[in-house]
């Protein structure tokens, strides 16, 4: 029993005082700072990943899609077709002509 335990690393007094000290700066962070600078690191790991379209649409387009969502408008209006499966979309228009 005497060497099961004589076994288990332990960490040095200075990697301890370390990890503490990160902890309770963490813990001092305001939490919406600290999601977004995770979020951030994420973007970062993401945007190394190698990205390829699926056949048949240039990489800008799905891009969008991968992006906004299917069926979405996106600013330069070339992907302005709705998919089949996408849910519609009322708009004020729409609803003004459909009541008169």
């Amino acid at each position: 029993m005497q060497s099961a335990i004589s076994a288990i690393p332990t960490p040095e007094a200075q990697t301890l005082a370390m990890a503490v000290l990160f902890f309770l700066g963490g813990m001092a962070v305001p939490t919406k700072y600290g999601i977004e600078r995770v979020e951030g690191f994420g973007r970062w790991v993401a945007v190394k990943f190698p990205y390829q379209s699926p056949p048949g649409q240039d990489e800008q387009q799905a891009m969008k899609r991968a992006v906004y969502g299917r069926g979405a408008v996106v600013e330069d209006g070339a992907d302005q077709q709705a998919d089949a499966d996408a849910a519609p979309v009322e708009s004020e228009t729409g609803r003004e002509a459909a009541q008169s």
